[in-house]
C-alpha cells in the first residue's frame, strides 16, 4: 500500500504517526516508510521522548524532517527538532517562544510552554476545527462555522476560550 502510494504521489508525502488513535508503528516500520523517496516529512505526536529520539534518529538518517507538536515545542526545539505543528490560533504565542528560546531566555521560553499546555487541558469537548473556527472569529477572521455533524462552541466554551486568548496575549 505504501509503496504503491509513494509511486504515485505528485508531492512529497508527510507522514502523520498518531499513536493516540490506537495504532502505534513500532519504530523498525517507521524507519522502513522513511525510506520510501517521496517520503519526506515525518510527524511524531506520542509525546514520548523515547519515540521522539527514535523519530528524531530515523530521520536524520534518512534525511528526513521530522515534526512534532505544540505540547512537547521546547523540548523538541532543545533536541534540535525545528519542525513543530502548531493550533493556527496559537501560531503567535508559537512565535513568542521559539524567539525566547533562540537568544537563551529559557526562563520565558518554559513559561511559554506552558501557556501552550494549558491551551491542550482547555475544559471545551467540540473538535479542534470548532475550536480554531470560533478562536479565528475572535481575532476578527471569520472563516466560518462548523457544519453538521459537528458544533460551534458553546457560549460557555466560547467564553473559555476567549479568557484563555486574552490571558495568552493573544486577544
Amino acid at each position: 500500500y505504501f509503496d504503491f502510494l509513494n509511486e504515485q504521489a505528485p508531492a512529497p508525502i508527510f507522514f502523520y504517526h498518531h499513536p493516540g488513535l490506537g495504532f502505534e508503528l513500532p519504530a523498525e516500520a517507521v524507519d522502513r516508510l522513511m525510506q520510501l523517496s517521496n517520503v519526506g516529512y515525518l510527524k511524531e505526536t506520542s509525546h514520548d521522548f523515547k519515540k521522539i529520539e527514535a523519530s528524531r534518529s530515523i530521520t536524520k538518517k534518512r534525511n528526513k524532517e521530522l515534526y512534532t507538536t505544540s505540547e512537547v515545542m521546547l523540548p523538541s526545539l532543545l533536541f534540535g527538532i525545528r519542525g513543530i505543528s502548531v493550533p493556527p490560533i496559537l501560531v503567535g504565542l508559537a512565535k513568542r517562544l521559539i524567539s525566547a528560546y533562540k537568544p537563551g531566555d529559557l526562563e520565558l521560553a518554559r513559561e511559554l510552554q506552558g501557556t501552550l499546555l494549558e491551551f491542550q487541558r482547555l475544559p471545551i469537548k467540540k473538535t479542534s476545527s470548532s475550536i480554531y473556527r470560533a478562536g479565528f472569529r475572535m481575532l476578527g477572521i471569520d472563516i466560518g462555522h462548523e457544519r453538521a455533524p459537528y458544533l460551534d462552541l458553546e457560549q460557555e466554551e466560547e467564553k473559555v476560550l476567549e479568557d484563555f486568548l486574552r490571558q495568552a496575549g493573544i486577544l
